[in-house]
C-alpha cells in the first residue's frame, strides 16, 4: 500500500512545528474538557472539573495556558489547593515548556510527580501490523481488557485503580468519534490503544500491555493500526504523547512519530 502522508504532517520549519504542537495540546485539552463536562476560564488558563467524579485527576485539573514568567510554585499550589479541596489529588498541566521547566524543581522538591511530556508528531504512515495481531473492537471488549491492564499495573496504588478504570470508561463514552483497538497474542487480548479524533486530528492514547505479553510488538501493532486509521479517515495531524524521561520514545519513533515539543504535568497523587 502506498504511503499516505498528508502534507501538513511534515512541517518544513520550526514555526510549523510549534503550530502543530500547540494544535495537538489544544486538541487534548478540548477532549479532556468535553469529558470533564465543566470548564471555567481562569487568569492562568482553564479549569476543567467533573464533580461527579472528583478523583479523576485528568478531568479535574488546571490547564496553565501560555507563558507565565512571574508564576511561582507556591502560588500555583495554593490555587490547586483552593479549587480541589474535594479531591485527594492536585494537578496542573502547563503547556509552555519554559514555564514548566522553570517550576519543575520546586514541585519535585515538594514531593510532586513531575512529568515532562513529549508531543510526538507523525511524519509518515506507520507499518501495517502483522495479520491478526491488532483489530478494532467495541466497548465491551475494551473494558474487559482494560480491567486486566489497570489491575496489572504495579505502580498504580490499589486505591486509585477504580478511579483510573472509571476515568478510561468515561473518556471513551464522553468524547465523540472515539475508536478502540486491541492487540492479540496467542488468542489472548493483551494490548490496547484508544484513538481520539475529530476528523482532522488523531491522538492514540491510553496505550497499555499486560506485563506477561510485553516485548512481542503488541503496543507497536495497536498504535500503528490506530494511527493508520486516523490517516485513512482524513486526519492531517496525528500525534502521540509520551513521557520524555520514562516513556517508550524509541518505540514511537520507530513507527514514524517525531518529538517536536514538550509540555509539563505536575501531580500530587492521592
Amino acid at each position: 500500500m502506498p504511503a499516505r502522508t498528508p502534507r501538513t504532517l511534515r512541517p518544513s520549519s520550526a514555526e510549523g512545528d510549534r503550530a502543530l504542537v500547540q494544535r495537538a495540546i489544544a486538541f487534548e485539552r478540548e477532549c479532556l474538557a468535553i469529558a470533564a463536562g465543566q470548564r471555567r476560564e481562569h487568569p492562568l488558563g482553564l479549569w476543567t472539573r467533573n464533580l461527579a467524579h472528583p478523583q479523576m485527576w485528568t478531568m479535574n485539573q488546571l490547564h496553565v495556558i501560555g507563558r507565565h514568567p512571574t508564576l511561582t510554585a507556591p502560588a500555583l499550589m495554593a490555587e490547586l489547593d483552593a479549587e480541589l479541596a474535594d479531591a485527594r489529588h492536585r494537578r496542573a498541566v502547563l503547556d509552555d515548556d519554559a514555564t514548566g521547566r522553570r517550576l519543575a524543581e520546586d514541585f519535585r522538591a515538594a514531593g510532586w510527580l513531575v512529568s515532562p511530556l513529549l508531543v510526538m508528531l507523525l511524519d509518515r504512515e506507520p507499518p501495517e501490523p502483522p495479520p491478526g495481531v491488532a483489530c478494532e473492537v467495541g466497548e465491551d471488549a475494551m473494558l474487559a481488557l482494560d480491567e486486566k491492564i489497570v489491575g496489572d499495573d504495579p505502580e498504580l496504588p490499589e486505591l486509585d485503580r477504580p478511579v483510573v478504570l472509571a476515568g478510561h470508561v468515561h473518556m471513551r463514552k464522553a468524547v465523540p468519534r472515539t475508536r478502540l483497538f486491541i492487540g492479540v497474542r496467542d488468542g489472548t487480548p493483551a494490548s490496547q490503544a484508544t484513538l481520539f479524533t475529530d476528523g482532522r486530528t488523531g491522538q492514540p492514547e491510553t496505550v497499555g500491555t499486560l506485563s506477561r505479553h510485553e516485548g512481542h510488538g503488541l503496543a507497536s501493532a495497536v498504535v500503528s493500526l490506530a494511527a493508520r486509521e486516523a490517516l485513512a479517515a482524513g486526519c492531517d495531524l496525528v500525534f502521540i504523547l509520551c513521557r520524555a524521561d520514562t516513556g517508550p520514545v524509541p518505540l514511537y519513533a520507530g513507527l514514524g512519530f517525531r518529538a517536536a515539543g514538550r509540555y509539563w504535568a505536575f501531580t500530587r497523587p492521592a
